[in-house]
């Protein structure tokens, strides 16, 4: 717990100790808001680069599960990129019409 809702809380004045706890609570649930505004937006940019790649966008919600952006990130290291199979594909066949 803050050190200073410690302090406040040992207080006999109950009033100090309300307000102590409406100012904590009140940060706890605007760092919470924000946190989770930041996850979302990142979501949507890891969903949005991974649809680009030629992967199912949902993938983005393994950042979701504990350590699933490590997974991500390997498997995405590692994977064929159906967007490169397809230009490849186009290159090979511009190259054999020639």
């Amino acid at each position: 717990m803050n050190p200073l809702a410690v302090l406040v809380l040992q207080s006999d004045d109950t009033a100090a100790q309300a307000a102590a706890l409406a100012i904590i609570g009140t940060f706890w649930l605007l760092f919470l808001v924000i946190g989770l505004l930041i996850a979302a937006f990142l979501i949507y940019c890891l969903w949005r680069i991974l649809e680009k790649a030629g992967f199912p966008g949902a993938l983005a919600l393994l950042n979701l599960i504990p350590l699933g952006h490590v997974v991500l990130l390997i498997w995405l290291a590692f994977a064929e990129w159906p967007v490169l199979q397809r230009a490849n594909t186009g290159t090979q066949a511009m190259t054999a019409v020639r």
